[in-house]
């Protein structure tokens, strides 16, 4: 029974962290090519930073893809030392709904989002380097890009 009991244990160690690693892939579709723009690379302390996220059919086929959710987009802010500050969208619900995206060669969709310089939790971030990040958010993976920014007082 103890052999029974170890073996479980052993096994639980093994499969939980794997069950809780998350499945998005970050695979990245050249077809689509993403860029994240924002309006200038410093900002003053508690200065609002637009950021804009470009997806271009840059192939000469029809790019198609699809997303499991309302949530077709994020944004997310990361310290210089690389930790998440801040996730566009943390706290939001989203809509589970199938939807489809099909583009044409040269054809472009664009999301954007205001981050106003807050942690997670709501507090004001202190100056320094931050890089943004912006993703597109479909079934077969993961389409980003990145941005480096300084924030000062």
């Amino acid at each position: 029974m103890k052999k029974i009991a170890m073996i479980l244990s052993c096994a639980l160690i093994i499969v939980l962290p794997a069950l809780a690693a998350p499945r998005q892939s970050q695979y990245l579709n050249p077809a689509l090519s993403v860029s994240l723009i924002t309006e200038k690379s410093i900002y003053r302390l508690g200065e609002p930073i637009k950021m804009i996220l470009v997806a271009t059919n840059a192939s000469d086929r029809t790019f198609k893809a699809v997303f499991s959710s309302a949530k077709r987009y994020d944004f997310a802010a990361y310290d210089s030392d690389g930790n998440l500050v801040w996730r566009w969208s943390a706290g939001q619900m989203f809509a589970q709904a199938i939807t489809p995206l099909e583009l044409e060669p040269g054809e472009e969709v664009i999301f954007n989002a205001d981050w106003q310089q807050q942690d997670s939790e709501g507090a004001p971030v202190l100056d320094g380097d931050y890089t943004l990040k912006g993703a597109i958010l479909y079934q077969a993976g993961v389409n980003s890009a990145t941005r480096k920014i300084a924030v000062v007082e």
